[in-house]
């Protein structure tokens, strides 16, 4: 799982009507966080990539070398990410 990424790759998977999508963005964002956003409604290949990484297709989710984490939980994010500086 998560073969197709770096050591420092981190991918946020969101939807546009997605409440908790621009939370996890603005919290990546504030931290100097480096991501790439995918957004599964604008990009066809996202789900499926999504999809074959963690195993199904649910969103906000945060997919980097050292794990995922589903949702807007600022506790899992600082455990996945690291503390801010």
């Amino acid at each position: 799982m998560v073969s197709r990424m770096t050591a420092s790759e981190i991918i946020l998977y969101t939807h546009s009507m997605c409440s908790d999508s621009p939370k996890v963005r603005d919290w990546l964002l504030r931290r100097g966080i480096q991501f790439t956003e995918r957004q599964i409604d604008k990009d066809a290949d996202a789900a499926g990539d999504l999809q074959a990484d963690t195993g199904d297709v649910v969103i906000p989710r945060v997919v980097a070398p050292a794990g995922v984490v589903t949702g807007f939980d600022p506790e899992m994010l600082e455990e996945l990410v690291g503390p801010s500086s």
